[in-house]
């Protein structure tokens, strides 16, 4: 992306509405809101602030509006930024856009805007990261972390890692280049015992990766089981809604079903699938295919079974094929409101698992199952705002305190203070990649490319 240039994009969605945002930011900004505003009041429209007018195009008028004026360095992008409030519509918006790039700025990547703040040190990387994250979060608690990021107190945390890390390599760069010095230097007994503490607040970072980072990306929870077993039945229950047909007759189900819960404020992609069984036709056979799939990138695997009949061959086929993955795997026996003939002993040797009884129809234990949904997808909830949410944080973490004990062990076997400090500085190095003090491109691209345009 070329940042010396100016950047236009919507940035409200399109379509009816009372407003619409066109905005964009960059050097010749003010350039171009000259050409094309004319504001009712005749007076300096340049200096930061709120301005009424119109904008035309030479002498043809486009829309009433509301221009907010931005100036460098004190905006979103640390550029000159501006947004011209137009009334909303696909047809008015448009042509705001079309003539602010008509007259030289040129529309903007996804991304570019957030891209422009962080590379004019307005943000750091993991606020550019959690603004995204905020715009797409699915749940209160989702937003609550997201929000928390944004704010920089993760951030904060790992600098204060970084920090630390920087004064122990201070002392130990004094031990090596002034070694004939009458000072007290840094002993190993103390280097051992700083690194130690700094493993623990890495360690306490990454107890909370898997919490954080279901409620940022969500977790996909599939529901399986003989045809007829009440899936779909469940899959409504669980949605608050009817959103599978729901029949007696087996087979209702042929393909996957999607759609998000909020369990807790945990992100939860629920998925119905079509009933296990032999397949006798090309249709059942894709069928069954599809489940399998979801099964295999699924986190959590809700395996239910017919509390209202007797065992049968299709149960302990669902077994068997479950038996590798127990650990993600809940058990249940829906149907327990009508007369009861599956053996739920029986079954509970078979999957050497506990058994949620529940009711699909009337919602009996439905709250025991929702918990613990939420339990194995996240582990111990605890009150901490600062969660490793993202998998590049959680492996530059794990990175850092590799390095780390590479120097624990250089420590303990009493290597030259060099190799100790070498270490040390791919730590520090490892945790700054977190906020985006060492960047490649196609990291940033990576990053900013998941952004919606506007952003």
């Amino acid at each position: 992306m070329n940042t010396d240039d100016t950047i236009v994009a919507i940035s409200t969605p399109l379509g009816r509405g009372a407003i619409s945002i066109v905005r964009f930011s960059g050097r010749d900004a003010i350039k171009i809101i000259k050409k094309i505003f004319v504001p009712n009041i005749d007076k300096d429209f340049t200096q930061p602030g709120v301005y009424t007018g119109k904008i035309q195009d030479k002498d043809e008028i486009i829309d009433e509006v509301v221009v907010i004026v931005r100036r460098s360095p004190k905006s979103f992008t640390g550029e000159d930024l501006i947004e011209i409030n137009c009334h909303g519509g696909l047809l008015v918006t448009n042509d705001v856009l079309n003539v602010v790039i008509k007259n030289g700025a040129r529309h903007a990547e996804p991304g570019e805007f957030t891209l422009r703040a962080f590379l004019n040190k307005k943000i750091d990387l993991t606020q550019a990261e959690a603004l995204n994250d905020l715009i797409n979060a699915k749940t209160e608690k989702s937003k609550k972390y997201a929000l928390s990021q944004l704010l920089g107190h993760f951030s904060k945390y790992v600098e204060l890692i970084s920090a630390e890390l920087k004064k122990l390599l201070v002392k130990l760069e004094v031990s090596i280049d002034h070694p004939d010095e009458d000072i007290e230097f840094i002993t190993y007994p103390q280097i051992k015992e700083h690194i130690i503490s700094i493993i623990k607040k890495i360690d306490k970072l990454l107890s909370t990766a898997q919490r954080g980072k279901a409620f940022r990306y969500g977790i996909n929870a599939v529901i399986v089981g003989k045809a007829n077993a009440g899936k779909s039945s469940l899959f409504n229950f669980l949605l608050r809604k009817d959103r599978a047909i729901v029949s007696d007759i087996p087979g209702t189900t042929r393909d996957i079903i999607e759609d998000w819960i909020d369990i807790e404020g945990l992100p939860v992609k629920l998925i119905d699938t079509a009933g296990f069984k032999e397949a006798f036709d090309m249709i059942e056979h894709i069928s069954l295919k599809k489940t399998e799939e979801a099964i295999k990138y699924s986190n959590i695997v809700i395996a239910i079974f017919d509390a209202s009949k007797e065992f049968e061959k299709e149960d302990i086929d669902l077994i068997k094929r479950l038996n590798s993955m127990k650990d993600k795997v809940i058990f249940v026996l829906n149907k327990v409101d009508l007369s009861m003939k599956m053996d739920c002993n029986e079954l509970k040797k078979k999957v050497k698992k506990k058994i949620f009884k529940i009711s699909a129809l009337n919602g009996k234990g439905i709250e025991h199952l929702e918990k613990e949904i939420k339990r194995l997808a996240i582990g111990k909830e605890t009150n901490e705002d600062i969660l490793v949410t993202n998998i590049r944080y959680e492996n530059l973490l794990k990175s850092s305190k590799i390095y780390l004990e590479e120097a624990l062990k250089g420590v303990l076997s009493d290597i030259p203070e060099e190799f100790i400090a070498s270490d040390i500085r791919r730590a520090i190095k490892e945790l700054e990649e977190i906020i985006g003090k060492f960047s490649t491109e196609d990291l940033l691209s990576s990053i900013f490319s998941n952004f919606c345009i506007g952003k």
